[in-house]
């Protein structure tokens, strides 16, 4: 069947999103560790300037979410210690408590609770992975054309073999007119989307 609209985008197979990557985008990874040390840096700036007795730890937690996101466990655990060591260094003669080891010791709470924060975190994003692994697992093995678009039907975000084999060559909006099975679901970008088992 010749495609029909000559405006409409021809269908073709789109690479399938990292689970998640809309949270924080999709960069190189070097690219966002260097954003995550900006961003640690300038919060690092913003806690200096505010003085030890107004506590933004937790800013501190949003460039090591990044880093964890965007690079991984191992470079999320670095940030994590990194951002500790500028909070201790910062506020090593600066701080209220009688004694230094108490300061030392928040530091260490601290700590444990960012390296929770990203091995949780991390967990999150490997299951989102995975999940995104089988679901294409399952598409793949019905035995008849499928494909997800999103939520307009104006692009294309999956088509198993058999839809590439058939349709390969359709505009994406020609398709809509076809009797399918429909069946709305969160695509693993977190977009709304369709998916469509052609009949």
């Amino acid at each position: 069947m010749a495609a029909m609209g000559r405006a409409s985008p021809l269908v073709q197979q789109p690479a399938l999103p990292a689970a998640g990557s809309d949270i924080f985008g999709q960069y190189d990874k070097g690219v966002a560790f260097a954003s995550a040390v900006i961003l640690l840096l300038a919060v690092s700036a913003i806690d200096k300037l505010t003085g030890f007795e107004l506590r933004l730890q937790i800013l501190y937690m949003i460039p090591v979410a990044f880093a964890t996101w965007a690079t991984g466990r191992a470079w999320g655990l670095a940030m994590s210690i990194a951002s500790v060591a500028i909070w201790t260094a910062m506020f090593a003669t600066g701080h209220n408590y009688s004694a230094n080891w108490y300061h030392y010791w928040d530091a260490g709470v601290w700590l444990a609770s960012l390296v929770i924060f990203v091995l949780l975190l991390a967990r999150l994003r490997e299951e989102m992975e995975w999940s995104s692994d089988g679901l294409l697992a399952v598409l793949d093995q019905i035995e008849a054309p499928v494909y997800v678009v999103d939520a307009a039907k104006r692009e294309l975000l999956y088509g198993n073999a058999r839809f590439q084999a058939a349709y390969g060559g359709h505009a994406v909006e020609a398709l809509a007119s076809r009797a399918a099975r429909e069946c709305k679901l969160r695509w693993p970008d977190g977009r709304r989307a369709l998916l469509r088992i052609l009949e």
